[in-house]
C-alpha cells in the first residue's frame, strides 16, 4: 500500500489523528506489484545520476553547491513535456 505522508491514513497512524485545524493532503492506495524490487531502485538511481548530470554535479554536496532554482514560463512547461512520435 502507497500512502503519502500527508494522508489521513498515515496522519492517523502515525500521529493518532489529523492536528487540529488541519485537513489531509496526501492520498493512499494500492499500487500492483510491477516486478523486482533490484528494477525499481535502478531506474530511481538512474534518475538521481541524471539530474546530477544536469546539476553539474558529481554528488548531492556538489549539486547543493551548485544549485539554482528558476522560475519558468507556462510556455517551457507545455514545451518541456515528451511528444508522440
Amino acid at each position: 500500500k502507497y500512502r503519502g505522508q500527508a494522508s489521513a491514513d498515515f496522519q492517523n497512524d502515525f500521529y493518532g489523528g489529523l492536528k487540529e485545524k488541519t485537513v489531509a493532503e496526501g492520498i493512499d492506495f494500492w499500487a500492483p506489484v510491477s516486478g523486482p524490487a533490484k528494477d525499481l531502485i535502478e531506474q530511481l538511481l538512474g534518475g538521481i545520476r541524471s539530474g546530477l548530470t544536469y546539476g553539474g554535479a558529481r554528488n548531492f554536496k556538489e549539486l547543493q553547491r551548485k544549485a539554482e532554482f528558476v522560475e519558468v514560463s507556462t510556455s517551457y512547461i507545455h514545451e518541456s513535456k515528451p511528444r508522440h512520435a
